[in-house]
């Protein structure tokens, strides 16, 4: 998890979240369900979107690249179930894996809340330790969030060791290469792998810099 940024409200959320939210909420309290129709406008795709522009496409929570094989969730961060006013506020809208989200549910806690990555320093309370992560002993919100999110689930684990794996693989080359040409690109190439928008790049930017071979 990685701190991230709010992009601007889609215009189809400032056109008409309003009036969403005021429909949305009569049929909760007339107690007969909310229509499908009613429910789902969050989805719109203008909203889904920029969700995946601004989280680089990657779930908020354990930054698993997934749109190449999943549709990717949007995430009310604070549940719709318990919150049903925020059901259409664009800042409780985020991107999310399938896993992530079912894991989650909708737990919900002003006392004991999880890192919310917009609002929240992920790094304040998380760190990775090669393919692993981890609270930071101080951090009640980061062991919490570490283990209803199962942000360390055994394919989350594999996925991660291939991305370590193969960024070793580079510096294995840059370490060899002679050429100052060729070892400037695979320099380049390395510190590309940590940026914000590749997959898993908490792991990666943490081994980087613990590693200080770059």
């Amino acid at each position: 998890m990685i701190k991230l940024n709010k992009t601007g409200e889609p215009d189809v959320l400032l056109r008409n979240k309003a009036s969403w939210t005021a429909e949305y909420l009569r049929q909760v309290a007339a107690g007969r369900g909310v229509s499908p129709t009613v429910a789902g406008r969050y989805r719109h795709e203008d909203i889904k979107s920029q969700l995946v522009t601004e989280t680089s496409g990657k779930c908020a929570y354990c930054e698993s690249k997934m749109l190449h094989v999943a549709f990717g969730d949007i995430e009310h961060i604070r549940p719709k179930s318990v919150n049903p006013d925020l059901t259409f506020e664009w800042e409780n809208l985020t991107l999310v894996c399938s896993v992530c989200n079912n894991n989650k549910r909708d737990y919900d806690s002003p006392t004991e809340p999880l890192i919310n990555p917009y609002i929240d320093n992920p790094s304040d309370h998380l760190r990775a330790y090669g393919p692993m992560v981890w609270p930071k002993t101080d951090s009640i919100r980061g062991d919490l969030t570490e283990k209803l999110l199962g942000l360390n689930r055994k394919e989350l684990f594999e996925r991660r060791k291939e991305r370590l794996e193969s960024l070793m693989h580079l510096i294995e080359n840059w370490t060899r290469e002679t050429n100052q040409t060729r070892k400037d690109i695979l320099q380049r190439q390395i510190l590309e792998e940590s940026k914000e928008d590749k997959e898993f790049s908490l792991v990666i930017k943490t081994f980087l810099e613990d590693s200080k071979i770059i």
